[in-house]
């Protein structure tokens, strides 16, 4: 199996992860940035095959970690512990971007062709602002049970 074979179903794999967490979201928010996570995986995994058709791919920025920065400052306190119960699965998401990530830097040089390096770090650029975005994710939904379980120690930062 070649790497493009393999990129392809890591993508899909991330589509399909996205869809699901999108379906089972709790608030508006949750469901637009999932939303927006399958459609920049869906996005990759066209460039992908775009690459192993040796075509010239069709490249479309993500504005997700920005726009997912604005829905977050947009949640009360509320929302995060709705979202609570999915905390695994948002660590799971963090696991399939870093296994990405591991993926298109351990294969970089692999690639030979400066046009398909250039579309695969563009790629890598993404997939590291989806983990810096679920990690923030999980962060939030994680500090209300952190909170209430660390108080005794002194003095938090608000959130």
């Amino acid at each position: 199996m070649d790497i493009f074979t393999i990129a392809i179903q890591l993508e899909q794999e991330g589509v399909a992860f996205y869809e699901d967490l999108a379906s089972q979201a709790t608030t508006v928010g949750f469901k637009s940035i999932f939303t927006m996570l399958a459609k920049d995986e869906r996005n990759h995994e066209k460039v992908f095959t775009s690459l192993r058709n040796k075509a010239v791919p069709a490249m479309v920025p993500s504005s997700v970690a920005e726009e997912a920065q604005a829905i977050f400052k947009q949640f009360k306190q509320d929302s995060y512990l709705k979202e609570a119960p999915q905390l695994s699965m948002y660590k799971k998401a963090l696991e399939i971007e870093q296994k990405s990530i591991e993926l298109y830097t351990t294969h970089l040089a692999d690639w030979e062709d400066a046009e398909v390096q250039k579309a695969v770090k563009r790629i890598l650029a993404e997939e590291k602002k989806h983990y810096e975005t679920l990690e923030e994710l999980v962060t939030l939904v994680s500090r209300p049970q952190r909170w209430v379980e660390d108080a005794e120690f002194g003095v938090r930062k608000d959130y």
